[in-house]
C-alpha cells in the first residue's frame, strides 16, 4: 500500500482555479489566512494552517485537526489524524483494539463517513467524481465507492487494496494476491494479478495471457505475459516475464517483447533489453534501440522531459557511472564521468531548456538549446530550487522566479539566470500566483514578484 509524506501533499494549488488565492499567515504564534494583498481575511486562530487545495485547507488546534472553507468555516473536527488526499480527507483513528480505523471527508458534499475501513486509497485520483477505493476487513474486499455519497459505485471481485486502486485517466488497477508455491508447497512468489477497470466497473479484456501491468498515463499502459516453456528455453528473457504497452480499451500499442518497460512520459516509453536501455517516441514512432548499458541491480534513471532524458548510472566502454543527457533521437547532449567534476542535478526542467549542474559541491544554471548544451552560470549556487510537485505548475518559474541560494541568503533568478531579487532571505519558497513567502530573523513574509513585501509577520 502507497505510504506518501504529508508535507508532499501539502504543496498542492492554494485554491482552485478561478479563485482568489488565501495564504497561511503567522501573528504571534497563530496562523490564519491572508490574501494576495496582504489584508487578513480569516483570523488567526490555529497551531498551524496548511495550503489551501480545491476550495478547503486543514488546519490544525491543540488537540484537534479541522478542515476549512475560503470563509473561514469549519466543516470537519476530530481529535483523530486527517490525512489530505487528492478531493477528499481521510481520518484515521484506534478502536477499543488499538488498531487503526479509517473514515473520509468529502468536503464538497459534507459527507462523513463511519469509521468502518482498514484503509482509504483516495490519494491520486484524477477526477473528483471518480469513485474511490477503500479497504473492509470483513469480507477482506476492496469496494469503489461514491466519495459525495457513500454508496457502492459497483461491485468489485477484487481484494489487493494497492498502491494504483486509484483512477487515473478514467481507469484503475484492481487486483488479487496471486501466490506460487514449490514441489514442496512452500511459497515461491507473491505478486497481485492486475486487472483494468474503469468507473463503472467494467474491465477491460485484453488478448489471452496479456495483464495490465500500469495505471494509464498520457493514455497508454504497460502491459506483460509470462513467458512460455519454448521461450524460456530458448534464454528469451531472464526474468521470465516480456513487456510491451497497450491502450486502456485492449488495443495492442507494442507486443510484449522486452525485459521492461517504463510507462510513458512526455510522449516516450523507455524499453530495456538485456540490460540495456533505449525508448520509443510514440509521436513519431522512431526507436532508439537498446544500447545504453546501466551497471546497478535497480533500474537507473531514464527520465524524459520537456524533450531530453536523463540517464544514469550507465556503463559506456570502461567508463562506469556514466551520466547522458539526449534528445528524443537519441543523440547525445552532454555527458559526464565519474572523475568529472561537473554533474547534471535535475533533468531539463523548463520548456526553455534550463537544467541544473553540480561543481564541487556547488551548483549553476544550464541551458540546453538546439542540440547544444550552454552554460549560464558559474557554480556559485549553495542550492538551486528546481522540484516542484505543484500540480498546477510544470516547473516553478511558471509562476515566478527560481530561488537560489549563496552565501546562506535566499533570492530569485529568471529564466535568463538573471537575479531578480537579491539573495536576503534565510529561507523562500517557490512563487505561487504572484506571492513567494520567505523568512528572516525567525519572521515569516510574503513577497511580490518585485520582491516587495506585501505581508510580514509582527
Amino acid at each position: 500500500m502507497k505510504k506518501m509524506l504529508i508535507w508532499l501533499l501539502l504543496l498542492l494549488p492554494i485554491c482552485a482555479r478561478g479563485e482568489e488565492s488565501l495564504y497561511p499567515a503567522r501573528v504571534d504564534g497563530k496562523w490564519g489566512y491572508i490574501n494576495k494583498t496582504g489584508e487578513m481575511v480569516i483570523a488567526p486562530q490555529w497551531q498551524m494552517a496548511e495550503l489551501f487545495s480545491n476550495g478547503f485547507a486543514l488546519v490544525k488546534g491543540e488537540n484537534y485537526q479541522a478542515v476549512i472553507d475560503r470563509q473561514g468555516n469549519v466543516l470537519l473536527e476530530t481529535d483523530g489524524r486527517i490525512m489530505p488526499r487528492s478531493y477528499t480527507y481521510c481520518i484515521r483513528k484506534n478502536d477499543e483494539n488499538g488498531d487503526s480505523i479509517y473514515a473520509y471527508f468529502d468536503p464538497v458534499s459534507g459527507y462523513l463517513s463511519p469509521f468502518i475501513f482498514d484503509a482509504v486509497e483516495d490519494i491520486f485520483r484524477d477526477d473528483p467524481a471518480a469513485p474511490m477505493a477503500v479497504l473492509t476487513k470483513d469480507p477482506p474486499r476492496v469496494t469503489y465507492i461514491i466519495p459525495a455519497t457513500g454508496e457502492k459505485a459497483f461491485e468489485n471481485e477484487y481484494e489487493l487494496l494497492h498502491d494504483d486502486a486509484e483512477f487515473h485517466e478514467g481507469y484503475a488497477l484492481a487486483a488479487n494476491e496471486c501466490i506460487l508455491y514449490d514441489t514442496e508447497g512452500n511459497i515461491w512468489s507473491w505478486y497481485p494479478e492486475f486487472h483494468l477497470i474503469d468507473t463503472a466497473g467494467r474491465e477491460t479484456l485484453f488478448p489471452e495471457g496479456i495483464f495490465p501491468d500500469s495505471p494509464v498515463q498520457e493514455g497508454y499502459l504497460r502491459i506483460s505475459r509470462n513467458l512460455t516453456e519454448e521461450e524460456w528455453a530458448a534464454g528469451k528473457s531472464g526474468w521470465g516475464v516480456v513487456y510491451g504497452l497497450a491502450k486502456p480499451n485492449g488495443e495492442i500499442v507494442i507486443e510484449p517483447q522486452y525485459d521492461y518497460l517504463y510507462p510513458p512520459q512526455d510522449g516516450c516509453v523507455v524499453i530495456m533489453q538485456d540490460y540495456r536501455l533505449g525508448h520509443i517516441d510514440l509521436e513519431t514512432g522512431m526507436t532508439v534501440e537498446p544500447r545504453f548499458e546501466f551497471i546497478t541491480d535497480s533500474l537507473p534513471c531514464y527520465t524524459f522531459s520537456n524533450g531530453y532524458a536523463l540517464l544514469y548510472p550507465l556503463q559506456v566502454g570502461e567508463q562506469e557511472w556514466v551520466q547522458l543527457l539526449i534528445d528524443r533521437q537519441g543523440r547525445e547532449i552532454f555527458s559526464t564521468y565519474e572523475e568529472d567534476e561537473i554533474r547534471l542535478e535535475s533533468p531539463v526542467f523548463t520548456p526553455g531548456g534550463l537544467c541544473v549542474y553540480e561543481k564541487n559541491h556547488r551548483y549553476g544554471l544550464m541551458k540546453i538549446h538546439e542540440s547544444q548544451a550552454i552554460v549560464l552560470t558559474e557554480p556559485l549556487y549553495e542550492k538551486i530550487n528546481y522540484w516542484n510537485s505543484w500540480h498546477e505548475m510544470k516547473h516553478p518559474l511558471e509562476s515566478g522566479w527560481l530561488p537560489v541560494k549563496m552565501d546562506g541568503l535566499w533570492g530569485y533568478m529568471n529564466e535568463q539566470a538573471e537575479m531578480i531579487i537579491p539573495p536576503q532571505w534565510e529561507e523562500a519558497d517557490i512563487f505561487r500566483q504572484g506571492l513567494a513567502r520567505v523568512e528572516k530573523n525567525g519572521k515569516m513574509a510574503y513577497i511580490n514578484l518585485q520582491g516587495d513585501i506585501i505581508w510580514q509577520e509582527p
